[in-house]
C-alpha cells in the first residue's frame, strides 16, 4: 500500500507541479493587484455637475421614456434580430409586450456637457436617454475620446484603441447590459486605458499598465482564462474544476507519504539508520520533504477551498437574487409620482449636484441627490420609520414564504457582511439593515436603507461557502482579517506554496528524465542513437 502511495503521489506531482506553481504564483499576485472595476465613488468624482441655470429644460423620466419609445423598441427588435440569425421566425415572434418594458431605477447625470438620464428597465437593460429630448444616446468613438477627457490631466492625449465586446476587465456578467465598451487609451505615464460603455457612456473600468500586467499574472493564469483566449471557454470551468480535484487528491496523498516516512523517534520509536528522521539525502528532496511536511495541510487547504470557488455540481445556492427576485423587492417599477417629477423641482440649490437617483421600494420613494465629494443628500420629507418599513415589507416579498424574525440597523461588520481585502469599502456601505427570516434555510438579508438596495443573500449553504471558501482560502478569520497580520500569513505561506512546487516540478523533470531513458534502453533506440551519432 505505501508504495503505491508513492507512486501516485510521484506522477500526480509530475502532473500537476506546473499547476500548482501557477496557482500559487498567481494566487500572490492577485492578493495585491485589487479591483478594477470603477466604485461609484469613482464615478461621483470624475462626473461634471448639472447645472441649475438650465434645469428648468430638464424633462421627467417618464417624458424621456415616453419619447424614446419608438427608438427603444426599433433597437430592441433589431438586437433580437440579429441575436437568433438562426431562427428569425422565433426572434419576429416577440410580443409587443416585452417590447414596452417599466423603468425600475433612473439617474440624471451629465455625459459630454450633455444632461442624460441613465434608465435600468425591467429586463436588466440600460440606456442612456437625453434629458432635453430623449433621444438614445449613442455613445461614439468621438464621444468615448471627449468622455475620457473628464479622467486625464490637461497634458495627455487620449486615444482609441479599439471596440470590444468583452475582454479581461468587462468578462463578468455585470457588464453585460453595458457592452460593447469603447476602449481609450488617455496617454498619461501610467498607461491608463478607459472602457466606456457605448451604450451608456459610462466608464466601467479603469486600468494603468500595471494593473493589467498584474491581471494577467493572477486572475487570469489562476482561473484558466487563457483557455476563454483559445477558444475552449465552454470548457475552462469543468477543466479548472477537475485539474483542482485531482490536485487536492494529490495533496493529500502526499501528506500521507511524508508523514509515513517521517520518524522523529519520539517515544522510544525507531528513526533511519544515518541517524536522521527522514529518508533523504540530496537537497531537493529534503527541501520538498519538509515544506510538505510543515505547509502541506495549509496547501491541502487552499487547494480544497480554491476546488469550491466555481460551485461545482451547484453544490451551494447561487450568491445573489435573480432579477425576477429583485423586481418582487422593488415591488414594482417606478412610481407615477417619480416619473411626472421635474428634476429643476427637486435638485437641491445648495449644492453641486452630479448625479440625481431615483428609485421606488413598494411605493416609497428614494430619491438622493450626489456631489463629487462624496457627500449626499435625501430628497423628500419621508420619515425614518416609513423607509423601514417599506424595506421590511420588501424583504418580505423577496421570501414571500417565510417570515420576518427579527431586524436590525447594523454600524458595524460582522462575520458575512464585510469588505475583503480585495474591494472598496463603498462596495459594503454602513449602516445596513439587517433581516433574518425563519425558515428552514435560515435566510439572512443585508439592505441598504440609503439607497433601497439587497447587498448580500445568506441562508445556510452560503454560511457553508463563507467559512469554506472565503475563510479558508482568503483567510477572511477572526484575528488574521487584520492588516498587517493578513498580508504577512498570506506572504509567507504563498512562498512556501511555491518553493514546495518549485522542489516539485525538479524533482519530476529529473524523475523523467530517468524513466525516459529508461524506456529508450529497454526498446533499444538509445543505442541506435549513439551508433548514428559515431557514424
Amino acid at each position: 500500500m505505501k508504495r503505491f502511495l508513492f507512486i501516485v503521489h510521484r506522477w500526480l506531482g509530475i502532473a500537476l507541479g506546473l499547476f500548482m506553481l501557477l496557482w500559487f504564483f498567481s494566487g500572490l499576485v492577485m492578493v495585491y493587484s485589487g479591483s478594477t472595476a470603477v466604485t461609484q465613488q469613482e464615478r461621483l468624482v470624475h462626473a461634471k455637475p448639472i447645472s441649475l441655470h438650465d434645469a428648468s429644460a430638464l424633462l421627467s423620466v417618464g417624458e424621456v421614456w415616453r419619447l424614446s419609445e419608438q427608438q427603444r423598441s426599433s433597437a430592441k427588435f433589431t438586437s433580437a434580430m440579429q441575436s437568433h440569425d438562426h431562427d428569425k421566425q422565433k426572434a419576429s415572434s416577440i410580443k409587443l409586450s416585452q417590447l414596452k418594458p417599466k423603468v425600475i431605477e433612473a439617474r440624471l447625470t451629465v455625459i459630454n456637457n450633455s444632461p442624460v438620464w441613465q434608465i435600468e428597465d425591467d429586463a436588466g437593460r440600460h440606456y442612456a436617454l437625453s434629458a432635453l429630448n430623449g433621444d438614445i444616446q449613442n455613445i461614439s468613438t468621438d464621444s468615448a475620446l471627449q468622455i475620457s477627457k473628464t479622467w486625464i490631466a490637461k497634458e495627455a492625449t487620449p486615444q482609441v484603441i479599439k471596440v470590444v465586446d468583452k475582454d479581461l476587465g468587462t468578462r463578468m456578467m455585470m457588464f453585460d447590459s453595458y457592452r460593447p465598451f469603447i476602449k481609450v487609451a488617455i496617454g498619461d505615464s501610467a498607461g491608463t486605458e478607459l472602457d466606456i460603455s457605448s451604450k451608456t457612456g459610462e466608464v466601467v473600468v479603469v486600468t494603468t499598465q500595471l494593473q493589467r500586467i498584474l491581471a494577467y499574472s493572477g486572475e487570469w493564469l489562476h482561473y484558466f482564462r487563457f483557455l476563454d483566449s483559445l477558444g475552449f471557454s465552454d470548457y475552462r470551468k469543468p477543466i479548472l474544476t477537475w485539474t483542482s480535484f485531482t490536485a487536492c487528491f494529490a495533496v493529500l496523498v502526499g501528506l500521507i507519504v511524508g508523514w509515513l516516512r517521517w520518524r522523529p523517534g519520539w517515544f522510544g520509536t525507531r528513526i533511519y539508520n544515518n541517524g536522521q528522521v527522514q529518508p533523504y539525502r540530496e537537497s531537493w528532496s529534503k527541501w520538498h520533504f519538509w515544506l510538505g511536511l510543515t505547509g502541506g495541510i495549509i496547501t491541502l487547504t487552499w487547494i480544497l477551498s480554491g476546488f469550491l470557488v466555481n460551485n461545482p455540481w451547484e453544490i451551494f445556492t447561487k450568491a445573489k437574487f435573480s432579477q425576477q427576485q429583485l423586481l418582487q423587492f422593488q415591488g414594482g417599477p417606478l412610481s407615477s409620482e417619480l416619473l411626472a417629477t421635474l428634476p429643476e423641482a427637486i435638485l437641491p440649490k445648495d449644492m453641486q449636484t452630479v448625479e440625481l437617483l431615483m428609485r421606488t421600494i413598494g411605493g416609497q420613494s428614494f430619491v438622493r441627490a450626489y456631489a463629487a465629494i462624496g457627500k449626499s443628500l435625501a430628497i423628500g420629507r419621508h420619515k425614518q420609520e416609513e423607509k423601514e418599513k417599506s424595506l421590511l415589507e420588501a424583504a418580505q416579498r423577496l421570501l414571500p414564504k417565510a417570515k420576518i424574525k427579527d431586524y436590525v440597523l447594523i454600524t458595524d461588520y460582522d462575520d458575512f457582511y464585510y469588505p475583503n481585502h480585495r474591494k472598496s469599502l463603498t462596495e459594503r456601505p454602513l449602516p445596513v439593515l439587517r433581516v433574518n427570516f425563519n425558515d428552514s434555510a435560515d435566510h439572512r438579508v443585508y439592505i441598504d436603507p440609503t439607497e433601497g438596495r439587497v447587498l448580500l443573500k445568506i441562508d445556510h449553504s452560503r454560511r457553508a461557502y463563507r467559512w469554506l471558501f472565503f475563510a479558508l482560502h482568503n483567510w477572511d478569520l477572526g484575528v488574521l482579517y487584520s492588516r498587517p497580520l493578513w498580508d504577512v500569513w498570506m506572504v509567507i505561506w504563498s512562498l512556501i506554496g511555491l518553493i514546495l512546487s518549485m522542489t516539485s516540478l525538479y524533482i519530476g523533470w529529473r524523475r523523467m528524465k530517468v524513466s525516459i531513458k529508461n524506456c529508450l534502453a529497454r526498446s533499444g533506440y538509445q543505442n541506435k542513437i549513439k551508433r548514428l551519432t559515431n557514424c
